[in-house]
């Protein structure tokens, strides 16, 4: 019997996903993992609150590195609406974020109340991930080398044509060596395995396989979006410490059960969401322009099949104004708290700013050129005109003593004279 088009929820959460990419991607290479997850945590939190639904998170990635995260049993959204199961990764490959790498993203996965796999104190578990064409063909006990060629040949192909995804990690010696003595090419990455999902998958990718160890809570994600796409993963909880093994067991669940695409995700009805981060092999990152940025997000309804891939143009002069999302890392229109200085030093004639940066607060006196960035490290900044006191160039240690810069030799002059990075001693 034909059906009147429904709500597609995949339409409403991709802006949940969105909002994480834009909030996080500010932190890209730069070394701190935390600060991004934070920031892509607190811009799903922020976003779901507008979103008419009542739902309750199952799965709030980060628990096993006790990275920020939303919390397992948070209800989310407005409590009307229809009652769902919430996966969420906010920063799908912190690492990836932190040191510039490609492939972090930001996932979602919904579900009818009830249907979705709740994974308690397990966090690992051995997947296969293979596309539409191979799903009859594989079984998780079998050799690496019997489910390559069975693989590969309900593929059309030869063993030695295949990409197989794994992750790059100590526990995979073994797996990657006998890949590789089966003829088979490998693609390495150090973390992400839901995107290892989603390219084993995804019809555009060069990968055909993915296998290994990986998280649990990023297993149940991927079957969201595995559904939709008609693939397959067949997994078993993989336990990496005796203190995992045994709470497993004493939350009753079977160590030695399958679990299936159908067994991850009990229904059919379950959406999917992930936007780019960083550019990677099937989605590509977050670009910004002069007043936009631009995102790629991948959009999947698993009941009708249907993936969307969306570009999205973001003015971010609007939505810093309006959102109550963070975008920037060090938003240089936010209000500032002026506090008398503490330095005296001769030679300044006002054409300075002190700032002090202690996490989300930033403070400045428009009298003294420095700018704490630690508990006792000062150092000498040169305000540029315009409202940002925030585009500085880090100079001596301590306090500078004598006549101020010479207007030659300052940053607003450099700036426009070469636009590249200024010394300003």
């Amino acid at each position: 019997m034909a059906e009147a088009p429904e709500r597609n929820l995949a339409l409403d959460i991709v802006r949940i996903t969105e909002a994480a990419a834009l909030a996080s991607a500010r932190w890209l290479g730069r070394g701190d993992k935390n600060a991004g997850d934070g920031a892509a945590v607190e811009a799903m939190r922020n976003s779901f609150s507008a979103l008419p639904i009542d739902g309750t998170v199952i799965i709030g990635e980060g628990e096993k590195d006790n990275a920020p995260m939303l919390m397992n049993s948070e209800h989310v959204g407005t409590g009307e609406g229809p009652k769902l199961d919430v996966a969420v990764d906010p920063v799908e490959g912190t690492n990836l974020l932190a040191f510039g790498r490609p492939n972090a993203i930001s996932v979602i996965g919904v579900a009818p109340q009830g249907s979705m796999f709740n994974p308690g104190p397990s966090y690992y578990m051995r997947k296969l991930v293979v596309p539409h064409e191979a799903r009859n063909v594989i079984d998780i006990d079998a050799p690496v080398h019997v489910n390559l060629s069975n693989i590969a040949k309900a593929l059309g192909k030869s063993v030695q044509d295949i990409i197989v995804f794994v992750l790059d990690k100590p526990r995979h010696k073994d797996l990657i060596a006998a890949i590789r003595k089966a003829g088979a090419r490998i693609q390495l990455q150090t973390d992400g395995d839901v995107a290892g999902a989603l390219m084993a998958t995804d019809p555009r990718s060069e990968v055909d396989i993915m296998m290994g160890t990986g998280g649990t809570p990023e297993g149940v994600i991927s079957a969201c979006a595995i559904k939709g796409m008609g693939g397959e993963i067949i997994a078993r909880l993989d336990p990496q410490s005796y203190v995992e093994k045994e709470a497993i067991q004493e939350a009753g669940i079977d160590l030695r059960e399958v679990l299936t695409t159908s067994a991850l995700i009990r229904t059919d009805d379950c959406f999917f969401a992930a936007t780019g981060i960083s550019s990677g092999d099937f989605l590509h990152g977050v670009h910004y322009q002069a007043n936009h940025a631009i995102t790629h997000s991948l959009v999947i309804r698993a009941k009708t099949g249907t993936l969307r891939y969306i570009e999205s143009y973001h003015n971010m002069n609007k939505l810093s104004k309006l959102s109550a999302v963070q975008y920037w890392a060090y938003n240089a229109h936010s209000p500032l708290t002026h506090t008398p200085c503490r330095f005296f030093a001769p030679s300044c004639r006002g054409n300075h700013s002190y700032i002090c940066v202690r996490g989300p607060q930033k403070t400045r006196n428009p009298h003294h050129g420095l700018r704490q960035t630690g508990p006792s490290d000062w150092r000498r900044t040169e305000t540029l005109p315009g409202p940002s006191p925030w585009v500085s160039r880090l100079g001596e240690r301590e306090p500078r003593r004598g006549p101020p810069i010479p207007y030659a030799r300052s940053a607003w002059f450099q700036v426009f004279r070469s636009r590249s990075k200024v010394d300003t001693e």
